[in-house]
């Protein structure tokens, strides 16, 4: 019967812990998302461009702040950009609002003359006009 006690006792305990990593682990996630102005760019490599990528739209930043989208959310960049006004004029740039969580991972943007540069990856979740 003490046994019995034992392994309710540790079950219970390991269930309890499981539970709070889980609730650190959605906090950790949703502080982690971004919201920002930023500019969209669509696959410009065919014209010596970049690959699709996020550019943060900073007035006064020194240099460029890029961002590469996931493979899995590259869709709601792309669906974004084809989404374009029809009173704009559509230079392979479109300012937004965007939603992301950064993936810790350092990625390659290919861009034109095969020169590549190591930017941030991002998990594009939400972009809106702006």
């Amino acid at each position: 019967m003490k046994a019995y006690l034992f392994f309710i006792a540790i079950g219970l305990a390991s269930c309890r812990q499981e539970v709070s990593q889980l609730a650190s682990f959605d906090s950790a996630k949703a502080a982690a998302e971004r919201v920002e102005p930023a500019l969209i760019s669509n696959n410009q490599l065919p014209a010596d461009g970049c690959e699709a990528h996020v550019q943060l739209d900073k007035p006064g930043a020194t240099g460029l702040v890029l961002y590469k989208p996931t493979a899995e959310s590259l869709s709601v960049l792309e669906k974004a950009l084809q989404s374009s006004n029809s009173n704009e004029p559509f230079w392979g740039q479109k300012a937004v609002t965007i939603t992301f969580r950064e993936t810790g991972k350092q990625v390659e943007l290919t861009c034109g003359w095969g020169s590549k540069k190591v930017i941030p990856e991002i998990e594009v979740l939400k972009i809106t006009d702006r």
